[in-house]
């Protein structure tokens, strides 16, 4: 699109396909597969006894040798300042196999139930989320070894959401001009004259993702992870390259980088 003058039809009838193809998407990630994995370790991580079940080591031990594993886990407990006590806990009192598996719903119940959230909605209401998730499964070693990155799986959600209705947006903006010969004043414009459905949602901001009409082109990006308008500035890599999700600037989707165009 940044490369090539693309007539206002072929636009339009890429924005049609777009727009269809996430129509009734909502983009919250479903967790029940991972569920289901976890649910099929603990079944296999736990001895059947009469007191409940108890963590099966010589199952768990493969773990052992894993970057955070158990043997690893282990050490640092022997040899922290509360050592044997810490080791006796862990391998004594740790939650059987129905408390373990009471811990693991109630785990992604409330990944269900964060997902669901904006990262704006959550810094809002003032959730910490790695407080909260680690308060669920707490003493509980092997969900801390089994526990998938649900946080990262949910922020790229909503990195894919937010690139999905800006690339909308970008389209109608180029169709508006191509039909019109400059830009419109805002994105409420798009709206009234029927080039877009639907503001683009900055799910890091409470507003829309910010648009501003520059002298032959136009900016268009979300305030990004620092939750902070830095005046679409983008953040950049090591390199010193512009790129999205550097977490510490603007994710800025027009213009693109000429880093980006050459790659």
């Amino acid at each position: 699109l940044s490369n090539h003058q693309i007539d206002s039809a072929t636009l339009a009838n890429l924005q049609q396909d777009l727009e269809q193809l996430i129509a009734g998407e909502d983009f919250v990630p479903s967790f029940e597969t991972e569920k289901i994995f976890l649910y099929d370790e603990i079944q296999r991580c736990f001895t059947e006894d009469r007191f409940g079940g108890h963590l099966y080591l010589s199952r768990v031990g493969r773990l052992a040798d894993a970057p955070g594993g158990l043997r690893e886990i282990l050490v640092e407990t022997i040899f922290s300042p509360e050592g044997w006590a810490m080791a006796a806990k862990v391998l004594f009192l740790h939650p059987d196999k129905r408390q373990t598996r009471e811990m693991a719903d109630l785990y992604y119940a409330y990944w269900d139930k964060v997902a669901r959230k904006t990262p704006a909605q959550v810094r809002a209401e003032g959730i910490d989320i790695e407080k909260e998730t680690v308060e669920i499964i707490k003493d509980n070693i092997l969900l801390q070894i089994f526990a998938p990155a649900l946080g990262r799986v949910s922020e790229i959600s909503h990195r894919n959401k937010t690139e999905v209705e800006a690339t909308v947006t970008v389209l109608s903006l180029l169709r508006y001009k191509a039909d019109n010969g400059s830009y419109p004043k805002d994105l409420q414009q798009l709206i009234t004259t029927g080039y877009l459905r639907q503001l683009p949602t900055d799910l890091y901001n409470v507003k829309p993702l910010i648009y501003k009409k520059t002298a032959d082109s136009f900016i268009l990006y979300s305030v990004g992870e620092n939750f902070e308008d830095d005046g679409g500035k983008s953040g950049t890599d090591s390199k010193g390259r512009a790129r999205l999700w550097s977490g510490k600037a603007d994710e800025v989707f027009w213009p693109v980088p000429q880093s980006q165009l050459n790659q």
